[in-house]
This record gives C-alpha cells, sequence and structure tokens, in this order.
C-alpha cells in the first residue's frame, strides 16, 4: 500500500506522498488500479497500468475523450 487516507492530503510530518509522487520517484513501471481517471493519470507514468474492472468505475469517463 502506497497511501493511507486521501490522497491529496500530505501527512502530518509535510510530506506529501501519493501514488503518483511515488510511482515518479521508484521508477515504478507496472501499477494496478482500480479508478479509471487515475488509471489514465499513472499511464502517463507508469509503462503499463492494470486497471481492475469494477462497476463502480465503468463509464467514469469516455476514453476517446483522453
Amino acid at each position: 500500500m502506497i497511501e493511507q487516507g486521501h490522497e491529496d492530503v500530505a501527512d502530518p510530518q509535510g510530506r506529501f506522498r501519493n501514488r503518483f509522487y511515488v510511482a515518479r520517484k521508484k521508477g515504478i513501471r507496472f501499477f494496478v488500479e482500480d479508478d479509471l481517471e487515475k488509471a489514465i493519470k499513472l499511464a502517463y507514468i507508469c509503462d503499463v497500468v492494470f486497471l481492475l474492472d469494477h462497476p463502480y468505475n465503468r463509464n467514469s469517463v469516455n476514453l476517446s475523450d483522453v
């Protein structure tokens, strides 16, 4: 697990660490994500992003608009 709590909030020590920061910093090549919008953002950082198919992430973004 990379994040604890909300991804846009810094921890109490002032560090801002979310999945995008860690993937870029550590050079993560493969990522598994269950949120389509985050998977699209991670695709700019990682070589391959595996998207888990769940009812809540269907139709959230029209991929033809990306």
